[in-house]
């Protein structure tokens, strides 16, 4: 429907619809896409789990990186495999300091905000385990990328802010909301 009305539009404008190409999103790959298309996916997380728990790790974490990785599950498990004593230091599950280093690694996550928001989506959907972790995880990439104690309390804040909006984001903006209704 949207595809007609915006080749009208265009035609109502002298623009030549034919002068934009056609949608090609539904043929780009996406990292960690390739397990077989939608009938090969729950054999893909079937396998992975049973790959995951012959790790150590449970069932639902297990499934949880499957889910969230696809294809590229096998190199969070391979750090998972090597970060024991990494995890201790950092006073981590071995599950979380795997999916950090591979949002550092692999997707160019640099903040806590980053990895909350952007790789895990926890901060959307697991507001408690981003309160849980994220004093580890500012301290693990303070530690690692040489952050100074200022550095690592704007992250902090930047992310406390983030939780504060998730958690509040009514209270927070009833005031603007009611000026705006107010002017109308």
């Amino acid at each position: 429907m949207w595809s007609i009305w915006l080749r009208g539009q265009l035609a109502s404008e002298g623009k030549a619809a034919k002068a934009y190409p056609g949608c090609t999103t539904d043929k780009i790959r996406l990292s960690g896409g390739d397990v077989g298309g939608s009938a090969g996916l729950e054999p893909f997380i079937a396998g992975k789990v049973r790959e995951g728990m012959s790790l150590g790790l449970s069932e639902q974490e297990a499934k949880e990186l499957a889910r969230r990785y696809g294809s590229n599950t096998g190199k969070v498990f391979e750090r998972y495999a090597a970060c024991a004593d990494r995890a201790r230091e950092a006073e981590s599950p071995r599950g979380l300091l795997a999916s950090l280093e591979y949002g550092i690694e692999e997707e160019m996550a640099v903040t806590p905000v980053d990895f909350f928001i952007r790789r895990t989506g926890g901060l959307y959907f697991r507001i408690e385990w981003v309160q849980q972790w994220k004093e580890p995880v500012i301290r693990y990439m303070a530690q690692r990328f040489g952050w100074t104690e200022k550095t690592a309390e704007t992250h902090r804040k930047a992310l406390e802010r983030r939780l504060e909006d998730a958690v509040l984001p009514a209270a927070k903006h009833s005031g603007s909301l009611a000026a705006a209704a107010a002017q109308r």
